[in-house]
């Protein structure tokens, strides 16, 4: 044996690189000096507690004859059982727990054991550092003996937790005789969490060192408390729909900086005044991304114009790179024309956020898109020189006509050097004229998104894209195109002079990379 495979570090380099069990099982048979790390390596990451229970003596398991279950408990565990077990149970770093996913009968193994690891005892996983922790919502279980199953796996070394769990049993994690504030990790995900939005989180306010944070909700006391957590680098919240937060006092804003090392804020299924309140009680987020998932049904474009205030008052200027305002889910469509213009949002409430200039990824999404033109979009592309990807575009099914040209396209042809993905809906019935002096500077973008622009002659709009994106290969369409036939003729017309101009552009896209092959 070559001495370097004697070396521990590189044994364990190599087998984390070997992802076939079996491979592994028969290497920790090899010899003495593969048995331990190979072990390790075996045992490092479970998605299920089987492989655990078919270490307990044979005599107390058997193989079931229900398809629900892979294996069944034939009498009641000791303690003593788990003697062999536990070598390989302190070998394990990571578990994937999912009742629903279990093909064992979660109830009996559980409730057995946490009989055999009572409190003041050791734990079963020792060295656990990650637990996704799934129980599901057994009836026979109240929320408090769903809490208690999870104990035995709490082990002291556990850094990064997942909980998925029912409302009716988040509060009695909290009780769990477990130190939550060595935690650098947790999520939390509760069914129905709107229906307890704003109640008291106990297991928040015992962290004191987590890094990432996913909570359904908060409330006041918790909002303050994670605010001063000074390693908090990732904060999301999954449903931020009733909650406003109270302003900070004087005494509050006077201590440290609230979420001094924040870096990345999401708010998920945000109603746009919710979120806007979150982001003006800090004075100064230094964030390095910005996500907010609105979910409202239609929102008038005086709130999100309000939203994108108050980001471009708090939300540092020299730090942001990543923003996306736009949809949990589909807004609804305004039910008439008349109405669209009270959601379509006007280039001025964009102007707050033109002052980001590190930004590379920008989606904006509203319920009936923007109403802009020329001169707001080459603002946009001076503003936004580092960006790589930007949608500026309609949250539902219906958009305002667009005013912005397709000559306005050539902004970001001379501002936006390094943008791959462009969406913005122009109209391409006037313009691209200039196609033929327009400078070929941007030799990145490839993919177009056009959503519903308006198009007259395909093979002149052809030309000028090539000409301002000659490394142009896709166009992108809503996803509610293919069934052309549920269009009226004028619409079936715009959506396949699209589709030909992509189909087009992927044929010759196809053709280069061919004379490529054969040259090289």
């Amino acid at each position: 044996m070559h001495h370097a495979l004697e070396l521990l570090e590189i044994l364990e380099q190599i087998f984390a690189l070997i992802g076939h069990r079996a491979t592994l099982a028969c290497l920790a048979r090899t010899c003495k000096t593969f048995k331990e790390p190979a072990l390790d390596a075996l045992w490092k990451k479970l998605v299920s507690l089987e492989p655990l229970l078919r270490c307990l003596p044979r005599d107390s398991w058997g193989d079931s004859e229900n398809e629900q279950d892979t294996i069944v408990m034939l009498r009641p565990l000791r303690k003593s059982d788990w003697i062999a077990a536990k070598d390989y149970a302190r070998r394990v770093k990571w578990l994937y727990f999912q009742a629903e996913s279990s093909q064992l009968n979660l109830r009996q193994y559980l409730r057995a054991i946490e009989e055999c690891f009572p409190v003041g005892s050791a734990c079963l996983l020792p060295n656990i550092r990650t637990l996704f922790w799934a129980p599901g919502g057994h009836h026979s279980h109240s929320g408090r003996d769903l809490a208690r199953t999870a104990r035995p796996f709490l082990g002291p070394l556990l850094r990064e937790l997942s909980l998925y769990i029912s409302p009716e049993s988040h509060s009695f994690y909290a009780q769990l005789p477990f130190d939550f504030s060595t935690l650098e990790r947790l999520s939390v995900h509760v069914l129905r969490p709107w229906a307890m939005e704003g109640t008291s989180l106990p297991v928040v306010m015992a962290l004191t060192r987590v890094r990432h944070l996913e909570i359904p909700w908060l409330n006041d006391e918790a909002f303050e408390h994670i605010s001063h957590i000074p390693f908090l680098e990732t904060l999301e919240i999954s449903s931020a729909q009733a909650w406003t937060p109270c302003p900070r006092s004087p005494s509050q804003t006077s201590h440290v900086p609230p979420f001094s090392a924040l870096g990345r804020l999401c708010l998920q299924n945000a109603n746009a005044d919710v979120a806007r309140n979150i982001i003006a009680t800090c004075p100064l987020w230094s964030l390095q991304s910005l996500v907010i998932s609105l979910t409202s049904p239609t929102i008038p474009w005086r709130t999100i114009a309000r939203l994108y205030a108050a980001i471009g008052a708090t939300v540092s200027a020299t730090t942001l790179t990543k923003l996306y305002l736009g949809k949990f889910r589909a807004f609804h469509a305004p039910a008439s024309e008349e109405s669209r213009s009270n959601y379509a949002v006007q280039g001025a409430a964009l102007r707050p956020l033109f002052q980001f200039s590190k930004l590379k990824s920008v989606t904006l999404h509203t319920t009936a898109g923007f109403d802009l033109d020329d001169t707001v979009i080459w603002e946009m592309a001076k503003a936004w020189p580092l960006a790589t990807s930007i949608d500026i575009s309609s949250g539902s099914t219906i958009s305002v006509s667009p005013s912005i040209t397709i000559d306005a396209l050539r902004a970001f042809s001379l501002h936006c050097p390094v943008l791959v993905n462009l969406t913005l809906e122009f109209d391409a019935t006037i313009g691209g004229g200039s196609y033929l002096t327009s400078p070929t500077t941007q030799c990145v973008l490839t993919s177009l998104g056009v959503m519903r622009s308006p198009i007259a002659d395909p093979s002149t709009v052809k030309a000028f894209l090539l000409r301002v994106f000659p490394r142009l290969t896709a166009i992108i369409l809503p996803p509610s195109y293919p069934d052309l036939d549920m269009y009226e003729e004028a619409e079936r017309d715009r959506l396949r002079n699209w589709i030909n101009i992509g189909a087009w552009l992927k044929a010759a896209d196809r053709l280069a990379e061919r004379d490529l092959a054969s040259v090289s």
